[in-house]
């Protein structure tokens, strides 16, 4: 009775990948974006060694519990045998999902002025509050990195990486991220880098949805 009451308490959220409206599409600097399109089958990307960060924010302050989705991609990223993905150089996933979380770091104004717009974007969805950090589940391609979290190499420590989703070939998946215990989320941060490696593929979000508490 216990685990249906608890199952009871959340609520999913469909968050919406077959229209434009409330997703916000940046540009790093000097590095090509993707080609971003909403079809009714879902978000579709044309990743030609390009990266972009496509961030959705999360208005309520609901917490989190889990982030289901279901994505569909053609290629792999094209690693060097010798590289380690994830890494300065090798820095490309065929698609990772970020969490941004709520916490005590904020930019002062002169900060403000210098950061590069990802950095301000990150900063405003707190609305006057701070950020902790960014934490990305990513798909992942060599076997050695099983379930290993790193600092992002140019994250400026804002952003971490785990490596949660081993695959060997593209294709159709459903993926769940489940948080150890629910959290207040401030944004999904979807990410697909070919910048790196000069890789080019198509990646479909199908379906993503957000378990949190009414």
């Amino acid at each position: 009775m216990k685990k249906i009451m608890q199952t009871l308490m959340f609520s999913a959220l469909v968050v919406p990948t077959n229209t434009e409206s409330e997703w916000q599409k940046l540009q790093f600097k000097s590095i090509p974006s993707h080609e971003v399109k909403f079809t009714e089958n879902g978000m579709k990307l044309k990743v030609s060694k390009s990266a972009m960060p496509i961030i959705y924010p999360l208005k309520s302050k609901k917490l989190v519990r889990s982030v289901r989705f279901k994505i569909k991609f053609d290629q792999l990223i094209q690693l060097p045998k010798d590289k380690t993905q994830g890494e300065k150089g090798t820095d490309d996933y065929v698609f990772k999902i970020g969490l941004v979380f709520p916490g005590e770091q904020t930019l002062n104004w002169f900060q403000k002025k210098i950061a590069a717009k990802w950095v301000t974007t990150l900063f405003d969805l707190a609305s006057g509050g701070g950020v902790d950090y960014i934490l990305f589940y990513g798909v992942y391609q060599q076997k050695n990195l099983s379930k290993s979290t790193q600092t992002h190499p140019l994250g400026k420590g804002l952003i971490k990486v785990k490596n949660e989703w081993f695959v060997e070939k593209p294709g159709e998946y459903e993926f769940e991220v489940k948080l150890e215990k629910p959290r207040r989320v401030l944004a999904l941060w979807l990410s697909s880098d070919g910048d790196d490696t000069g890789s080019s593929f198509n990646v479909e979000i199908q379906k993503l949805e957000v378990e949190r508490l009414p």
